[in-house]
This record gives structure tokens, sequence and C-alpha cells, in this order.
């Protein structure tokens, strides 16, 4: 059901995550899973922390569906890209990131350019009406290079962001009467 087993990302999630459940975190996390079976989007704040990742990141096609509580679940983003609304009326500010820009293509010439271009056609296609409903919006530069499917350039999309993190006057955004 998947190109690719995610056994490497399980891997790497349970040696450097150490906590079991959701609900045990530290800081709250909400994660955006897709049930396949009921067709419909679902944000787990409780249950298996490692599975529940590995649902969220089974891109369709790519990797196969996560099973949790019996039913296959894959990457949340294919309802739900953007998941701003678990967090409305419960924070103070909300950032949004969008780390599947969209820019003209000059071509499209095999299978796999297409796959990841329609893939992340649809994963953008809520993203002007869900960018009005957040405080700040950061778009890191330079992530158009990437495809969604660029497994490997995990670091230097990482990178990405976190140098694009690092320009953000994050006093200003998180209280807006501070005076810079």
């Amino acid at each position: 059901l998947g190109l690719f087993e995610p056994t490497a990302i399980e891997e790497m999630l349970r040696e450097h995550i150490p906590i079991e459940k959701l609900e045990e975190l530290p800081i709250p996390l909400t994660v955006t899973v897709a049930n396949l079976l009921a067709g419909k989007v679902e944000y787990r704040t409780q249950g298996p922390l490692v599975e529940t990742l590995l649902a969220s990141a089974s891109i369709p096609f790519v990797f196969r569906p996560t099973q949790l509580e019996g039913a296959p679940f894959a990457d949340g983003g294919i309802f739900d890209n953007f998941p701003i609304g678990p967090l409305q009326g419960c924070c103070d500010v909300v950032i949004g990131v969008n780390v599947n820009p969209i820019e003209t293509l000059p071509e499209l010439s095999n299978t796999r350019q297409l796959m990841a271009r329609a893939f992340s056609l649809v994963l953008n296609s809520q993203l002007p009406e869900k960018r009005k409903q957040v405080d700040f919006f950061l778009q890191p530069d330079g992530l158009e290079e990437f495809s969604i499917l660029d497994l490997g350039k995990a670091e230097a999309i990482y990178n990405r962001g976190y140098e694009a993190a690092q320009k953000v006057d994050w006093q200003r955004v998180l209280d807006p009467t501070h005076e810079a």
C-alpha cells in the first residue's frame, strides 16, 4: 500500500522520544491524522505517541498507512494540512508555518514529479483561507527547491526553517504591545 516502509522513521522516533503516550508530553500536542476507513480527519491528543506520529507522517502511496485501533491512518494533511482549528480559543497567539510552498514549474517530466506536484497542490488548496486565521504566518525561504518526496533532505529543510525562525522578532510576535 506504499512505496516505502516507515521502519527507519519509527526507529528514529523510538530512539529519540522516550515518552509512550501523547498525554504524557510536558507540552500538549495535537497530531492531525486521517482515518482512511471513516474518511475523516482526527485531531489526536491522547494515545500512543510514536504510532500517532507515524500515522501523521504516512504520506499516501509513499508510506504504508499506520494501524491505530485496528484502522489504517495516514497523513492528516490530506484533509487538513494547516490544522489551526484545534488551537483556536486555547492559545493567546496562533503561529502558522507553511512548509509546502507552491511555485510555477517549468515542466513536469516524470511520474514522481507529477505525484509530488499533485499532492502539494491538494495540501495547499486550503492555505489562503486558513492563513487569514492565524496571528503570525511564517513561510521559510527556499523550500520551493524541495519536493514533498525529498525524504533524504530533512536536515536541509529543517535548517531553512530554523534560519527563518531566527530572523523573527519573537518578542513582538508573542507580545504585540512590546516596543522594539
